[in-house]
């Protein structure tokens, strides 16, 4: 977390860099860093490596609780977002 505060703190940061952070929390079953990055400007939609959104990686994380929270702010599944 300190290293996200401080890269937050630097200034603007890209809003496609917070969002592949936070694509990088969920992957790696970081609930409190996932939380904190949502109060920016992150896609809950972004589709990421392995053409994975934010809940289909944290599934593969096996982090119940970040995945209930996931679901809780609206994030969809790759398969739930409307046909591009």
């Amino acid at each position: 977390m300190d290293r996200v505060a401080e890269f937050l703190a630097a200034g603007s940061v890209p809003a496609d860099e917070l969002t592949a952070a936070f694509w990088s929390a969920c992957h790696g079953g970081q609930l409190s860093t996932a939380r904190y990055l949502l109060s920016e400007r992150v896609d809950l939609d972004w589709i990421g490596y392995g053409a994975a959104t934010p809940l289909d990686i944290a599934l593969t994380s096996g982090n119940e609780d970040l995945i209930a929270w996931l679901r809780t702010v609206g994030a969809p599944t790759r398969a739930e977002l409307p046909p591009a």
